[in-house]
């Protein structure tokens, strides 16, 4: 039998939104391929770690690309709110408590590095959490990538779909919002808000330690 090739690695491909100066900056250690479909973002599959010398400006790059994400996002969010039954689910959105503690929420959120909200069933803490932590991050130029778990499949699908209802993306589940649970995914290239059972989770923190491609 033939020993492996241990100086031979595999990466998973890594999707991040790129500009043309990053995709540049990148091109000596990264080989880039552009999904069909996929116009803001392009798909990122490492060959090889990047060497010390080029850490500093790697990750320089990536705080470039998130300033990029960040443009895409707040240009989709604008998109969607001219979209008709956009205002119709904003005044429905205010009629839920969690809105009236919205200024509460990000002060608590944006001060503290673990941030405990509370509130009766209904309250609207599943729904309109993410979508403050989203406003908020655009208004002030932010990437915003959100991680939402729940106990059950069907209360992570359930819930994805009540948000993108929320956000009256034309792209339904898979646009803005999506959601994650065993056998089954619906995220696409723009989603900023992803459901996900508990497990999930988990097994996303064994893989990607601390999380670094979420911000909430």
């Amino acid at each position: 039998m033939g020993s492996k090739d241990k100086s031979s690695t595999s990466f998973p491909p890594v999707s991040i939104a790129l500009g043309q100066p990053e995709r540049a900056a990148l091109a000596s250690y990264l080989t880039l391929t552009e999904p069909e479909g996929a116009a803001a973002f392009d798909t990122a599959v490492v060959l090889q770690p990047p060497a010390p010398s080029k850490v500093l400006n790697f990750k320089n790059v990536l705080v470039a690309s998130a300033a990029s994400n960040a443009s895409v996002l707040k240009a989709e969010l604008a998109r969607l709110s001219l979209l008709p039954g956009h205002a119709r689910m904003v005044e429905a959105r205010k009629a839920l408590p969690m809105y009236d503690h919205r200024a509460e929420l990000l002060q608590a959120v944006n001060s503290h590095a673990v941030a405990l909200v509370q509130g009766s069933t209904g309250c609207g803490k599943s729904t309109q959490v993410p979508q403050l932590l989203i406003e908020d991050a655009v208004a002030h130029g932010r990437l915003c990538r959100i991680a939402v778990a729940q106990p059950r499949r069907l209360a992570a699908t359930a819930l994805a779909d009540r948000v993108a209802t929320e956000l009256a993306d034309d792209a339904g589940v898979g646009g803005l919002c999506g959601y994650r649970i065993r056998g089954e995914s619906k995220v696409g290239p723009m989603t900023a808000i992803t459901f996900m059972t508990t497990g999930l989770l988990l097994r996303q923190l064994e893989g990607e330690p601390g999380l670094p491609s979420l911000t909430h």
